[in-house]
This record gives C-alpha cells, sequence and structure tokens, in this order.
C-alpha cells in the first residue's frame, strides 16, 4: 500500500490535506483505521456475470468481496436489501456464500435474476443461433410488442423501432424461463443506446447540442451477447465446483418479512451477514433511468411511471400537501438541518427527512433478520443539499443503535466511475467517496 495525499506522497505535502491510501484490495479489518481513505487499484470490475447491464452508482465488486470475505464463512447467508443489479449476491455465490436480495426496481430484479443464474454457455450459443434465424427468416414487423410510448417515434428511429420489436417477439418465444430472461437482459442493456436519447445521463432525454445517431439493433445485442457470453461462461465454471446459491425477492428495503423464504430455502430463521448500498438523497431516480427499459419490457406504461416512482427510498415524488408542514425525525443534529433547509424549501427538508425515516425502517428490518453479532455493512455518500452539507454517514451510526448496532469500522474509499453523469444542478452535490460502516448487531 502506498500512502498518498491528494496523489503526491505524504513528505511533500502539508499534514492537513486528506491522506489516501493506494491499495489493490482493501486490507483485512484490524489493519483498517476509523477515516482511513482507501483508493483502490485494482481494475478488474467485470469479472464474472458483473460486466452485465449497466446500472447507475453500483459499486465495485471490491467492495461486497472485502465485507463477505472478513465476516462472514462459506454455507453462510448474505443479504442486500438494496440488491440493485446483483453486485453482492454474484460475490457470494463466487465465495461459496449463499445471496438473498430485494427490490422494488423490476429492471434489478430481472438483471439479479439474470447475473446470478449460471447457466450453460453452449445452451446460450444455440438458443442464439436459432434466435437469429427466425428473425431474419420474418422480415415483418412486430406491433404487438412495441410499447405504448407517446411519441415513440421522437425517442427511436423506424429502423430501430423495427428491429426491436422483432427482438422482442421472438425472445419472448424461448420457452425456456431462465434463457429466456438471458435474452431479456441483453435486450434491456441495448434499448438506451438504440435509441435517440443521450446515454450516460440519469435523465431519459435528447441531447439539442450533441444529438448522436442511435446504435444498429443487430450490431449493439451481438456485441452484448458475446460479452455477456463469456461473463456467464465464466460464471458458469466457477459455480460448477460450488454449491452456493442466490434468491431474488420482490420487495421494498424499508419494510420487509424474509422469515418465511428463509426457512424454506435454508431452514434457518436468521442471516448472517447484511451488505448493502442505499440511493443517495435526491440524486438517482431509477425509474426515471430506465423510462424506456419499462415500457419495452412491459412492467409499467408511460402514465404508471411516476406512479412507480414513490416506492424508492430517496424519492422527489410527493405531492404538495405532504410537505407543508416541517417535519422532525428525532435527530438534533438531523432535525437542526431539517429546520434550516425547510425555511429555503420545504420540499427538500422533507426528501431528506422521508429518506432517514425509510432508512431507519429498513435498519430495523435488516436487525430483525440478522443473527446477533452478525454485521451490516452500509456503503453511503454523503450528500450536499442546497450547500448543507448531510453527514449521512454519521446519522446512520447514530440511528442503528436504537436497534442494537455499534459501531465496529467506518472508513471510506475514492469513487472512480459513477457510469451516468447526475445533472444536479445543485440537488445533489458531487459525491467523490462513499463510506463504509461497519455495525455489529450486539442485541
Amino acid at each position: 500500500m502506498k500512502v498518498l495525499n491528494n496523489g503526491k506522497d505524504k513528505e511533500q505535502t502539508n499534514s492537513n490535506v486528506e491522506e489516501v491510501i493506494e491499495c489493490f484490495n482493501l486490507p483485512e479489518n484490524e489493519f483498517i483505521k476509523d477515516y482511513d481513505t482507501f483508493s483502490i487499484m485494482e481494475k478488474k470490475v467485470t469479472d464474472y456475470t458483473h460486466i452485465m447491464h449497466k446500472y447507475p452508482s453500483k459499486y465495485i465488486p471490491q467492495v461486497p468481496r472485502w465485507a463477505i470475505e472478513q465476516f462472514s464463512n462459506e454455507g453462510d447467508i448474505v443479504l442486500d436489501p438494496f440488491l440493485g443489479s446483483g453486485t453482492t449476491a454474484i460475490e457470494s455465490m463466487v465465495y461459496n456464500r449463499n445471496g438473498i436480495g430485494l427490490d422494488v426496481n423490476p429492471i434489478a430484479r430481472l438483471i439479479s435474476k439474470v447475473k446470478t443464474t449460471p447457466i450453460n454457455p453452449k445452451l446460450l450459443s444455440e438458443q442464439y443461433s436459432r434466435l437469429l434465424i427466425a428473425i431474419n427468416n420474418d422480415p415483418n414487423l412486430k406491433e404487438e410488442v412495441i410499447p405504448e410510448t407517446p411519441n415513440i417515434s421522437k425517442w427511436f428511429t423506424e429502423e430501430s423501432i423495427y428491429n426491436l420489436s422483432r427482438f422482442k417477439f421472438y425472445i419472448n418465444q424461448i420457452e425456456n424461463d431462465d434463457i429466456r430472461d438471458f435474452f431479456l437482459g441483453t435486450f434491456s442493456a441495448i434499448i438506451r443506446k438504440c435509441s435517440n436519447a443521450e446515454y450516460r445521463s440519469q435523465k431519459t432525454y435528447i441531447s439539442s447540442r450533441f444529438r448522436r445517431p442511435p446504435a444498429n439493433v443487430f450490431d449493439m445485442f451481438d456485441r452484448r451477447f458475446n460479452q455477456y457470453l463469456q461473463g456467464m461462461t465464466h460464471f458458469y465454471n466457477e459455480m460448477l465446483e460450488k454449491d452456493s446459491f442466490a434468491r431474488v425477492v420482490e420487495g421494498s428495503a424499508d419494510n420487509f418479512d424474509l422469515t418465511d423464504t428463509l426457512s424454506e430455502l435454508w431452514g434457518r430463521e436468521k442471516i448472517d451477514l447484511a451488505i448493502t448500498s442505499p440511493p443517495y438523497v435526491t440524486a438517482v431516480e431509477y425509474p426515471a433511468v430506465f423510462k424506456l427499459e419499462y415500457q419495452w419490457l412491459g412492467y409499467f406504461a408511460d402514465k404508471e411511471i411516476n406512479e412507480h416512482r414513490k416506492n424508492y427510498i430517496g424519492t422527489d415524488r410527493y405531492y404538495a400537501d405532504q410537505y407543508k408542514q416541517k417535519q422532525k425525525f428525532g435527530h438534533k443534529e438531523l432535525d437542526k438541518q431539517l429546520e434550516e433547509i425547510f425555511k429555503i424549501n420545504n420540499k427538500k427538508s422533507y426528501i431528506i427527512y422521508k429518506f432517514f425515516e425509510g432508512m431507519r425502517n429498513n435498519i430495523k428490518s435488516v436487525a430483525n433478520h440478522l443473527k446477533k453479532n452478525g454485521k451490516y455493512v452500509i456503503v453511503v455518500g454523503n450528500n450536499t443539499v442546497l450547500n448543507f452539507e448531510i453527514p449521512i454517514n454519521e446519522y446512520l451510526i447514530d440511528i442503528a443503535e436504537e436497534f442494537g448496532f455499534k459501531l465496529e469500522k467506518k472508513f471510506s474509499y475514492v469513487i472512480k466511475d459513477r457510469h451516468l453523469v447526475f445533472p444536479r444542478n445543485g440537488r445533489g452535490g458531487i459525491i467523490n467517496k462513499d463510506w463504509m460502516i461497519v455495525l455489529n448487531k450486539e442485541d
């Protein structure tokens, strides 16, 4: 490991600049001090099925891998209540732990299910050949699978609609559920690039300044399929020697009961470890990111998406009468910030309040399922909202104490690639590092 100060050797800078410790992988827990900041130099982040499907704000595999190796044993059950694209579940399986994850986002559940289901690559290659033959032998537009998107010709060219419809129609004909889902996941991954929309933005919109031509559907599907086949081949071969598996569950991170699922799958009532990365406050609106994918996959009509957005912790979708009154959370420092922000923007104050209310319920639910002396590792970034720095990590530590958790370790790592560019305009601030909070359940 090498200790840096903003990229310079320690002896070359003054002592009040934050030290950043370069490391290939995070060191063992006993060698990490509180408030250490690491720069993880390992660039291999697309091993196994991690390569499949872009997803905003996901953490690199080395982060949950560290927690899995430090705080669990083979055969243990690892929970991720904000499952996202399944990074924790994949790492759990690779290290012969069982994974279970929840998410309200149907795209997240599809991606995670695909990425944690080992499929013989030979079967996938054979199915892909049959798929292309069927599509090429049928030149007809498949109107029945085209979403009823308002102004769809604004979002997609006629050629893209024509080819996407044929892919979707024949993917739907695949009989095997797991193989069909693999191809639906691949289909989902090409939709944004084959549209007229900007690709690397949180918001689904068409740029008036930097308009780009949509990617060719056949070329993009072929590229993604071959990438994903390579990742699945590695994952499939790895899992031949393991007896672990993962289960993806539909559910909200702030109110869940997995008792029956745990009993049915593993004959257990408790999990051994929980690892998660909750959404940033007011930063990522996943339904806005996946607007086009939702419609092509048939999850939501355009008019239903805003209603779905209300189900997410950290959402900004609230009615005016909900944020007319000032809210108190019951935490002295947080309530003071809520009051100050309320004077400037009552809606922002309410959004922050609801985020912490959701996280309090999440921590309570995890505590109910976690064994004694089990760990809950939360990876979170601190936001700046309306020039107020919100120390989310510190507030979550205090909240966790309400449910029998005690802080064991807190440190951070530098974020190197967010994947999406967030047009925050002062809404969320720039998040340069994530905090890792290790909580021990003592009660």
